[in-house]
């Protein structure tokens, strides 16, 4: 039994289109198809190098498609590079509105109290009587700080 199962193996092994550009050709297809596109592209190359000198077709059609893959491939590692940007800007930006979210409520009060002190003109941001309301007028004898 084991014979029978080691002459299958072999002969399985044996094939003459395993590796045959038909072969690699739809082995290299079946890969593109299932998103293996490198592995493919390696097919397709092996393929190419087996055509023979008149099958010009075929071998165009190959570099045109492995040319289109390794696009592909590029486009794919571009996108995957500007989707991590995207996601480490958006975390950012994330982070930026929150800093401003818990910086707003102080933003609210300083408007309101500085809005209080314009309407109020006797006091400053502070609550506070103002400096110029502060100052004493000068004593009679010209002298402005104030007679003890």
């Amino acid at each position: 039994m084991s014979s029978s199962h080691s002459t299958e193996h072999d002969t399985s092994m044996m094939k003459p289109d395993s590796s045959s550009p038909v072969s690699l050709v739809e082995r290299g297809l079946r890969c593109i198809e299932q998103g293996h596109y490198a592995e493919g592209a390696d097919l397709f190359k092996l393929a190419r190098e087996q055509l023979f000198t008149g099958q010009g077709q075929l071998t165009a059609a190959l570099d045109t498609l492995n040319q289109a893959t390794m696009s592909y491939l590029d486009a794919q590692r571009t996108l995957l590079e500007a989707s991590k940007h995207l996601a480490e800007s958006d975390v950012e930006q994330q982070a930026q509105i929150a800093a401003l979210k818990k910086l707003l409520p102080t933003l609210v009060e300083d408007v309101d109290i500085a809005s209080y002190a314009r309407a109020e003109p006797g006091n400053n941001s502070k609550g506070h009587q103002s400096l110029q309301l502060l100052r004493t007028p000068p004593s009679e004898d010209g002298n402005p700080l104030p007679t003890l």
